[in-house]
């Protein structure tokens, strides 16, 4: 089904000429753009606000460096919540000011156990522990209540309404394939009811070391969310209503660029133990196209797509970025340091987790006001 729908899409892009192309394919509307509106106007500008050392020993807080899939959210006043690779949780406002410190290492009901995924909604902070273990905590780090999820590897816990999302994987042993599955999850009867799930084409022996899929899907508070389905083959990315349903599918023309060397130089040092010991790792030729998924006040959808600088572990490496509006127009393309994978939006601000300085040991967030132009 996927296939044929992809196949009708080319075929469509090839017979018109005109700059976006909507059609309808079973009944699911299909924005492919060529080209984007503002292609020869800027459409946005970052300006800088502050940035915030998270590798230092400061007057006031300590925070040991940010290693984490999420690391970084925000309560209903805007105060960032950073969860650094010590388990404490610094607390700053809009501004940048540093607020308060909650949280720790440990095993207390207040303290953190080896926390991997972080998030704060309806001014609850939720962190997943070690052995699958969800601990709710207040926002002044107190514990409220602690549960123990099904065995699986999550990539996401999202809270959405009074519920949570997981996305997570399945493993089929007999041919080492992937399922990854988007779930509601029930705390009273420990059942999860699956909404979503993807069939990834590469085996976990080689999955696990060069895709990072949990930055693929974007979530929303009301519980739709954006997938892209065929992510290494053509630049489209769908969004789903609550229930998993298809509302419509989008993206433009794409040409996929290889890795580059400076890539697999680095593949190849970060896995060195793993290459050295005879495991046969294949270095994938060309990176997944769309590689994060942010939504602006404006209801506008950032996509940071192909090689990024945490491929390349280069600090001034800039991010290709598409934004689209809300109904899948193709409006602006740039080129950017300061947003990547570890980017997050908030408030019309953006967040930039920076990579770790090889030199100086230095890492940041730096945030910076969203300024539209048009």
């Amino acid at each position: 089904m996927l296939r044929n729908l992809i196949t009708a899409i080319l075929i469509s892009l090839v017979v018109f000429s005109c700059s976006d192309d909507t059609q309808y394919i079973d009944g699911i509307r299909i924005v492919l753009s060529e080209k984007p509106e503002y292609e020869s106007n800027k459409l946005i500008r970052l300006e800088k606000l502050y940035s915030i050392k998270t590798i230092d020993d400061e007057d006031q807080y300590y925070i040991d460096g940010i290693n984490k899939r999420s690391a970084i959210e925000f309560d209903g006043n805007n105060n960032m919540y950073v969860l650094g690779n010590d388990e404490h949780i610094t607390v700053f406002n809009n501004e940048g000011k540093y607020l308060k410190t909650l949280a720790g290492a440990g095993q207390g009901p207040n303290e953190i156990d080896r926390g991997r995924l972080f998030y704060i909604h309806n001014e609850r902070i939720s962190v997943l522990n070690y052995a699958f273990k969800l601990k709710i905590l207040d926002l002044n780090g107190n514990y409220i209540s602690n549960h123990t999820l099904k065995s699986l590897n999550y990539f996401q816990i999202k809270p959405v309404g009074s519920s949570y999302y997981t996305f997570h994987g399945v493993v089929d042993f007999s041919t080492m394939k992937v399922t990854f599955e988007l779930s509601t999850m029930d705390f009273n009867s420990d059942s999860l009811k699956t909404i979503f799930n993807y069939n990834h084409h590469i085996p976990l022996t080689e999955l696990q070391f060069n895709i990072l899929v949990p930055y693929w899907i974007y979530i929303t508070s009301a519980g739709e969310f954006f997938f892209p389905e065929d992510n290494y083959n053509n630049y489209l990315i769908t969004r789903y209503n609550i229930a998993g349903k298809k509302k419509f599918t989008f993206g433009r023309k794409y040409s996929g660029m290889k890795y580059s060397e400076k890539y697999k130089e680095n593949f190849k040092r970060i896995f060195k133990r793993q290459i050295d010991s005879g495991i046969n790792l294949v270095i994938p030729p060309y990176p997944p196209i769309v590689r994060k998924i942010l939504i602006d006040n404006r209801s506008n959808i950032w996509i940071v797509s192909g090689e990024t600088s945490e491929d390349r572990q280069e600090l001034d490496f800039e991010n290709t970025v598409d934004i689209f509006n809300s109904n899948g127009k193709w409006l602006y393309s740039f080129k950017s340091s300061n947003v990547s994978q570890f980017s997050e939006i908030n408030n019309n601000r953006l967040y930039n987790i920076t990579l770790i300085n090889p030199e100086t040991d230095e890492q940041f967030i730096d945030v910076y006001e969203i300024r539209y132009l048009k």
